[in-house]
């Protein structure tokens, strides 16, 4: 395989473009819903074929029966085949571009010219009004996310989001943009055994159901997203199950543990620290034991690693009460804080204040530490001095 010739693969950030579309659809409508929906595609990879040279040039070669030397052709792209999320990018994000461009048409009325999905979509799941809506912070970004709405893909899911004005349904034409989208890609299968092949329906229809109805709140990518107090949370499910793994880590003191089991976990921990950015800085030493553990075929954890995973007990349990999506955008900072440190104390003052602070080391508790060390504690009590509320924005310069 040669990936220079591949489309480049992008979704490592699809989450977090979609949190600051959904940010700016809430600051161009401060009052009104913004409604999320998602749609799979069915047996995605299985879909796409390859030609008969790339067929050839894919296969694997084994031992059968007897000891007869065989050749294994694939006619199709496989699950887990390195090529198969980069091929398939270019048939999702075709038909992600083309929901887009449904959304924005001012001509299309899905009542004259529905999708064949549309019967899926059920009444909208909204919060109630007395739910205070969010506010959204200002970006510093443009997320290319305009009055109508957006969607945005990730690998063989598209969702979307839709701001819901006065008199919308449902099945308004920014809900079906997605599926009509999908019927123009796919075409609707012939009734009634008119199917010379069997073929599947390009829409995942279980997943739709669940799924596709436009809610206010709704699972995307493993997050729940509340688009009307505009917070993301991990799921109960989630929290729950790995709570309890961490548990039976903690309970194996001094038992050996497996690789697939460790990496499962820093997996798990990752997916968290994808949102709580700070987390990274505590799965250093778990993933050092996930090298051991390859290594040498299996593990002990630490006195001090089994206190890491004591604090992601508390980290899964502020990810499932809720993280604010204003702290996950890229935003105009307000406040602005200048903060500096020395072998003889620590300082700073703020830009936008005025307000400054000093702090004199005391003689018997200097060189203890690091200039560094001193560094970031004078941004945290920076940070700290100059606390702001829900909605504030900080740039820290040490």
């Amino acid at each position: 395989m040669i990936e220079d010739e591949l489309t480049p693969c992008r979704y490592g950030f699809a989450l977090l473009r979609f949190i600051h579309k959904i940010a700016a659809l809430r600051a161009i409508y401060p009052a009104a819903r913004i409604l999320l929906s998602k749609f799979d595609f069915k047996s995605a990879y299985r879909r796409v074929h390859f030609r008969a040279k790339s067929a050839l040039q894919s296969c694997i070669t084994t031992k059968g029966l007897g000891g007869l030397d065989l050749a294994l052709v694939s006619l199709r792209t496989t699950v887990g085949g390195s090529p198969c999320p980069l091929i398939f990018s270019e048939i999702s994000e075709t038909v992600t571009d083309l929901t887009n461009a449904i959304i924005r048409c001012s001509d299309n009325d899905p009542a004259s010219f529905p999708s064949h999905y549309s019967h899926l979509l059920g009444p909208a799941k909204v919060e109630p009004d007395d739910v205070p809506l969010a506010a959204a912070c200002s970006l510093m970004i443009d997320p290319e996310a305009d009055k109508f709405g957006t969607a945005d893909v990730f690998l063989d899911d598209i969702f979307s989001a839709i701001p819901q004005l006065d008199g919308d349904s449902p099945r308004d034409r920014g809900a079906q943009a997605a599926l009509l989208a999908l019927d123009v890609v796919g075409r609707p299968l012939l009734l009634d055994g008119g199917e010379s092949l069997p073929r599947d329906e390009v829409l995942a229809i279980n997943k739709a159901i669940a799924e596709g109805t436009p809610a206010t709140r709704l699972i995307v990518l493993g997050w729940m997203i509340d688009t009307r107090r505009l917070l993301i949370s991990l799921p109960t499910d989630k929290f729950t199950a790995w709570t309890a793994d961490i548990n039976d880590f903690l309970l194996s003191k001094g038992r050996r543990v497996k690789l697939r089991t460790l990496d499962t976990m820093v997996g798990r921990l990752q997916h968290v620290a994808n949102i709580m950015v700070q987390g990274n800085h505590f799965l250093g030493r778990l993933r050092s034991v996930v090298l051991l553990a390859d290594k040498f075929k299996g593990t002990r954890l630490s006195s001090k690693e089994m206190k890491d995973l004591v604090l992601w007990k508390d980290f899964l349990v502020v990810a499932h009460t809720g993280i604010d999506l204003n702290l996950l955008t890229t935003r105009e900072p307000n406040n602005i804080l200048r903060t500096d440190a020395c072998e003889h104390g620590l300082g700073g003052y703020s830009l936008k204040t005025g307000r400054a602070w000093r702090w004199e080391i005391p003689l018997h508790l200097r060189g203890r530490k690091s200039i560094n060390f001193l560094e970031f504690l004078a941004c945290v009590v920076g940070n700290a001095q100059h606390q702001g509320g829900r909605s504030s924005s900080w740039l820290l310069l040490p």
